[in-house]
Formats: structure tokens, sequence, C-alpha cells
């Protein structure tokens, strides 16, 4: 355990222990205060995850990133599906939707937008959209393994990474929903982090 970890954990051996009708508020504040350390040293670093064979978000090959990875009717292997009755969805992780409304720059969210509107397949594009160029694919889970991808886009603060997952959902008053779950927009050299965290908080999910 790190020196910090172990002098916080030290700490709060220490205190004594409160009832539970206490309502000492500045000896809590102190515990919380002793207890606290920066979110890095519970995280592994980028670069670690980067240079781990087991928790790196694999890189495409040239051949790969030309196959097609689009992620709305193309998802649909149920031949009974008809695509004409089919809900395309985008679900953002929290942090994400408050990116997006914290972003002031019209250019980034026209591009996060339009790196989404390149999953669909061309047909169905919107005139002038290119189809997106996966970077990344990983397989992650435990008990259901499903498929997490990333792609770049263009900032107004450097290139920025989306991870995202496509999904189908089961039938629902007659519509099937079919898109992608996008939960994080972050760095490229961050991405394995990204996935390692994802993974490990699916088999939290499984368990």
């Amino acid at each position: 355990m790190p020196k910090k970890q172990s002098e916080a954990w030290d700490a709060l051996d220490a205190m004594v222990p409160h009832s539970t009708g206490s309502k000492n508020w500045e000896d809590t504040l102190r515990v919380a205060e002793t207890a606290a350390l920066p979110a890095e040293t519970l995280l592994e670093s980028p670069e670690a995850c980067e240079n781990d064979a087991e928790k790196k978000m694999p890189l495409l090959t040239t051949a790969q990133t030309g196959q097609d990875f689009t992620c709305f009717e193309s998802r649909l292997v149920d031949p009974n599906i008809n695509s004409d009755q089919v809900q395309r969805v985008v679900y953002l992780d929290q942090s994400v939707y408050h990116w997006i409304l914290s972003s002031t720059d019209q250019t980034t969210r026209s591009n996060f937008a339009n790196l989404l509107e390149g999953l669909k397949p061309a047909e169905v594009r919107r005139k002038g959209v290119q189809q997106t160029r996966i970077r990344r694919r990983s397989i992650i889970g435990a008990a259901t393994t499903y498929e997490l991808l990333s792609a770049q886009f263009k900032s107004s603060k450097g290139d920025k990474t989306a991870l995202f997952t496509p999904f189908v959902s089961g039938e629902v008053n007659g519509v099937t929903s079919v898109g992608v779950l996008v939960w994080a927009v972050t760095s490229d050299k961050e991405a394995s982090l990204y996935k390692t965290l994802i993974a490990n908080t699916e088999v939290c999910w499984v368990l």
C-alpha cells in the first residue's frame, strides 16, 4: 500500500469510534479530511494500462480500420426485425452529458454529433457526413461480453476520443431500440485506462 494511503488508514484506525447517535460534525469532518485521498492514487495510470497487454485497448490495424463498424441498422441480426420500426438511440454517460452542456464550442459539439451520425449506415446518414473510422476495439465483460469501440474527433483543445458500445434492446410495444452507449469523452492516450475501468465496473454489475 502506498505510503500516503497507509498513513490515511492508520489515522482512521486511531480515531475513537462514535456512538450511532453522535452528531459531532467536527470529528466527522476531521475523519473525512484525514481519509481523503486524491482520486489519482486509486486509479492506475494511463501509461500503465497502455503498456499492459491485458489492459490495453488494442489499436486496429490499417486493414481493420476499413471494416464496417456502423452501430445502428447493421446490428439488427434478427431478420424478423423491420428496420422501419426501429428507434435509433444514443445514451450518454452522465460525465459525457455534462461535458456537452459545459462545452461552449459549437464546432466541438458539431464534430461529436458527426461522429455519432457517422455510425449510421450510408443510406440513412446525413448528407456530407463521412463514415466514422474506429481506432480501437475491445471485447469486454464477464458473464456477458460486449464490444467497446473508440473513435477520434476534432475539438478546440485538440483531438478527443469517444468510447462507446453498440447495443440492440429488446422489443417494447413493437419497437426495437438500436444505437450506442457513450461511456466517455477523453484523450486517446487514456483509452486503455477507461477501458479497464469500464470492464471492472461491468464485473461489479455481474457480481
